[in-house]
């Protein structure tokens, strides 16, 4: 059938799908990690910056898992987008930038950041990891 216009599908009741999502992601992490523990992402600082855009919920996410995401960016959906990130973009020099500079500023392990509907993500490393991948203070 049609999904829009006078003849599209209509739905009788509002299915929030989120909580199932934030779930699978869970169960996702704590099957990669590998351990028992309800905050496998213990000690761990992550800068989240969706940009004002849907993948503000990573960063309940990631707290919940034990993360520290405390200077993380432009939390609150706007789909106005305001001027200061403008449209979230992991590949835009501008969205990269602010995100290397809040990890840095709190020496982050990463930065994790998405587009406007979160379908796509970018990440930046701290400056002082070497060759090995091993980070020093």
């Amino acid at each position: 059938p049609p999904s829009s216009g006078n003849a599209g599908v209509l739905c009788s009741e509002l299915v929030d799908f989120m909580p199932h999502y934030k779930n699978t992601l869970k169960n996702a992490i704590f099957r990669e990690v590998g351990t028992a523990s309800s905050t496998p992402l213990a000690g761990l600082k992550i800068v989240v910056n969706p940009g004002n855009g849907a993948g503000f919920f990573f960063n309940e996410l990631l707290r919940d898992l034990g993360a520290d995401v405390g200077n993380s960016l432009h939390l609150t959906p706007d789909g106005t987008f305001p001027q200061s990130s403008g449209i979230p973009n992991p590949e835009k020099k501008a969205m990269v930038e602010e995100t290397m500079r809040a990890c840095d500023a709190c020496n982050a392990d990463i930065g994790v950041m998405f587009d406007t509907d979160a379908d796509r993500s970018g990440f930046v490393l701290p400056r002082n990891i070497d060759d090995t991948g091993v980070k020093s203070d």
